[in-house]
């Protein structure tokens, strides 16, 4: 949801809390106000009727006001003054239906111990008729007020909101590996510009930090890759030297050994830096049916070698936009895998189906924690050919373009999916 319809919401709801309040505020004010004029007008009449009553000691002779209903009784003994307003229904000769009156009963004494009672009942109907319409109004006076305060609001918010969202869009569009920093829109509003000053200020020292980074990497493996060079091609002439003794040749092949490992980590960490920095942007459509059987081709002197079998069913191909070096890697890691770890005799099987690639070989149990298998410098054997990048580096290429892998174990199955 966008913050400026949450906004818009928190507003409305509110706003409806508000007026609904405010409107029970007004209404028993109103209300309030009209029951006590209805009072003082039944007051009134009682002190006029009252007045007569106690200076001639006689039920007076009046006519009711209209819709008034006037009851004065005189007794032969005394009462206790007393006077009572409230709400009452009553039932008159000329009404079908019962009606609301406001009722004024009030009893007194006269100074010759006469006691009287007066009884004044005032109709409702017209006031509370009134009160109905006042209130029908008020609700449409208010559902009125809150769509012209929603829509003002949401309208001026959303000008305001403007130049936020042009920011928005400009950090989305932005790539690190771009040529030029973001340019952000000048704004009338402090806060938004001084977001816009942090957001610029961010994205240049992300793109320099970057530039950098690859800099740095392109020259460390260039400048570390050569001396390696060199020292394998020293090794392997000082290795054909005919004087040499077998001590001296296993120490030769345990250093040639330890040279290639560290190359072949050289690259590998290159490889998960560029891929992390983007660097692999060109993309076009490659099958990966196709990749597979090309490297099954390049593995199978070494499949032959361990005497494993090779399965493979594509139920359907799997025609995949991606950068075609990456592709190559993360099949070359996967087949080099299931054939550095399966056993002799062993097998494997690689099928497609539905956009879904399934390796599985058969091989010892792991030695690891089965959620590490996909870390760097984790390995899954005591193979000294293995430096613990291989799954590592098809995981960053698997999450390159968005995809998910899995690792399943069973009866001494191991199992890798990929969901393109």
């Amino acid at each position: 949801m966008k913050l400026l319809t949450k906004t818009s919401i928190y507003i409305v709801y509110f706003t409806i809390l508000a007026f609904v309040a405010s409107g029970f505020i007004f209404y028993y004010s109103i209300r309030s106000i009209v029951y006590k004029q209805i009072d003082a007008s039944l007051v009134t009449e009682k002190n006029i009727i009252q007045e007569q009553i106690e200076h001639t000691d006689t039920i007076p002779d009046f006519n009711a006001a209209f819709g008034h209903l006037i009851e004065v009784k005189v007794y032969d003994r005394t009462f206790k003054q007393k006077q009572i307003i409230k709400d009452t229904i009553i039932n008159t000769d000329n009404d079908e239906d019962d009606l609301p009156y406001r009722k004024l009963y009030f009893l007194s004494t006269t100074e010759h111990k006469k006691g009287y009672s007066i009884s004044i009942s005032q109709p409702l109907s017209e006031k509370k008729e009134l009160l109905e319409n006042t209130s029908i109004l008020l609700l449409i006076l208010f559902i009125f007020l809150i769509l012209i305060f929603v829509i003002v609001n949401y309208w001026i918010s959303r000008k305001l909101w403007i130049p936020f969202y042009k920011s928005l869009e400009i950090i989305d569009k932005f790539e690190i590996n771009s040529d030029s920093s973001p340019i952000f829109y000048k704004s009338d509003i402090k806060e938004f510009n001084k977001l816009n000053q942090v957001l610029e200020s961010m994205s240049e020292k992300i793109r320099s930090d970057y530039i950098n980074l690859k800099e740095f990497n392109e020259n460390a493996s260039h400048e570390v890759q050569t001396p390696l060079s060199i020292i394998r091609s020293k090794l392997e002439l000082f290795l054909q030297y005919e004087n040499l003794n077998s001590d001296q040749t296993i120490l030769l092949e345990s250093i040639n050994d330890a040279v290639s490992r560290l190359s072949k980590l050289n690259q590998g960490l290159l490889l998960i830096s560029k891929i992390d920095n983007q660097q692999f942007e060109s993309s076009e459509v490659i099958c990966i049916d196709q990749i597979i059987q090309n490297f099954l081709c390049e593995y199978e002197e070494i499949i032959q070698l361990k005497k494993i079998s090779v399965v493979t069913d594509f139920q359907s191909a799997i025609h995949l936009r991606m950068n075609p070096v990456l592709a190559g890697i993360l099949v070359s890691n996967l087949i080099s895998n299931s054939v550095r770890h399966n056993i002799e005799n062993g097998y494997i099987k690689i099928s497609t189906l539905k956009n879904t690639l399934t390796i599985s070989n058969i091989g010892n149990s792991l030695n690891i924690n089965p959620n590490q298998l996909f870390n760097r410098f984790t390995k899954r054997g005591s193979n000294p050919e293995s430096v613990g990048l291989g799954l590592s580096i098809v995981k960053k290429i698997v999450n390159y373009y968005g995809q998910s892998i899995n690792y399943e174990y069973s009866n001494s199955i191991h199992t890798i999916i990929i969901d393109f």
